[in-house]
């Protein structure tokens, strides 16, 4: 009987330890302030709930706050944070503990709660052209450089934008806005190759396409303006192709913003056309083709082409054995490991089987 009594015992106590310790667990309640529907979302950016607007300052006596309580309760030891955003705005982020597991809405912006309504003066001071745009992401207008509105402001989050980028957020007030721009350059490129190239910006994406360039030395050469400024400080790099193929890439600044298209492959920027002479001295098989990926012949080991002065890939299957651009010459499509050949005259020997094949 003692036996069973200290069994009994030691088993509650170990249970009542666990309960303690190992299901401690709160609710976590939010309570919206903001005179505005906001969402309430978690870590992962998925919406819990939407809560209605809490009361204005001069709602009635007794006028109900909203409220929401997380389904999922907290435990003792965890730390959980909530987005809160007026449509896709964020209004601010709380983390919870079960110390501090009632929280409110409350933010650094406009909760939309005041009874008078103020005016604000919003001008852009820079050099850019900006969309203004509430938080619940209804465009109001654009300003351009010097530019003011009145609007307003009580109550209000206006966001002012350049492209994607967020410039500023005026919240209850009006104020002058810089829109940046003023000490800037742009970017200008002439095409001195004669070749049709293409600009890229630095996502890959296509800016403009520049007509061939005119034989060396003539004036008036196709030239393009970046329409956007780049800031004093700032480096931006172009990629410059013919067709797909990547010619060169160039970096400017607005110590160094004026860029021609030269590149490593030359400009084919000659009066006459003087076909050149390539030969494979190797003993694969390789394909020559354009920079637009049109096949322009084979070359078998030893034999030769005559082309004119462009940009030619020399493949065998998907690798790229050379890269040659109006110069002529020897390309070798290797392979011959193992084996002995070896030009003389206009025979190509292959030492091994003692065979003699003309090349051309």
């Amino acid at each position: 009987m003692n036996i069973f009594r200290m069994i009994t015992c030691i088993f509650f106590s170990y249970f009542l330890a666990f309960t303690i310790d190992g299901f401690s667990q709160c609710e976590v309640k939010i309570s919206n302030t903001q005179c505005k529907q906001v969402g309430i979302y978690n870590e992962a950016d998925s919406l819990l709930t939407l809560m209605d607007r809490g009361p204005y300052d001069n709602a009635p006596l007794g006028a109900i706050t909203p409220q929401w309580t997380d389904p999922i309760p907290l435990a003792d030891n965890e730390t959980r944070t909530y987005t809160i955003k007026e449509v896709n705005f964020v209004l601010a982020r709380k983390t919870v503990t079960c110390e501090n597991n009632e929280i409110t809405t409350n933010n650094q912006y406009a909760d939309g709660c005041q009874d008078g309504l103020g005016l604000g003066i919003y001008r852009n001071t820079g050099c850019r052209t900006m969309t203004m745009i509430t938080s619940y992401g209804e465009v109001i207008r654009t300003l351009a450089p010097g530019e003011a509105d009145t609007l307003t402001a009580t109550n209000f989050i206006y966001i002012f934008l350049v492209g994607n980028d967020t410039i500023d957020i005026k919240s209850d007030e009006g104020g002058d806005i810089d829109s940046g721009g003023c000490g800037s350059c742009f970017t200008t490129i002439t095409n001195t190759v004669w070749r049709e190239i293409d600009i890229y910006n630095e996502a890959d994406s296509l800016l403009t396409t520049l007509f061939p360039g005119l034989s060396s030395g003539e004036p008036n050469q196709p030239q393009w303006t970046d329409p956007r400024p780049l800031a004093e400080n700032e480096t931006r790099t172009y990629i410059l192709k013919e067709a797909n193929f990547v010619l060169t890439r160039k970096t400017v600044t607005c110590a160094n913003n004026e860029i021609t298209t030269i590149n490593e492959y030359g400009d084919a920027c000659f009066d006459g056309l003087c076909p050149v002479f390539y030969t494979n001295t190797g003993c694969r098989v390789m394909s020559v083709e354009t920079t637009n990926n049109f096949v322009i012949g084979v070359l078998g080991p030893g034999d030769s082409l005559f082309l004119d002065q462009a940009i030619y890939l020399f493949l065998e299957g998907s690798d790229t054995i050379a890269i040659e651009s109006g110069f002529g010459g020897n390309i070798n499509s290797g392979g011959c490991e193992g084996r002995s050949y070896e030009f003389s005259g206009n025979v190509f020997i292959d030492k091994n089987t003692t065979c003699l094949r003309e090349t051309a």
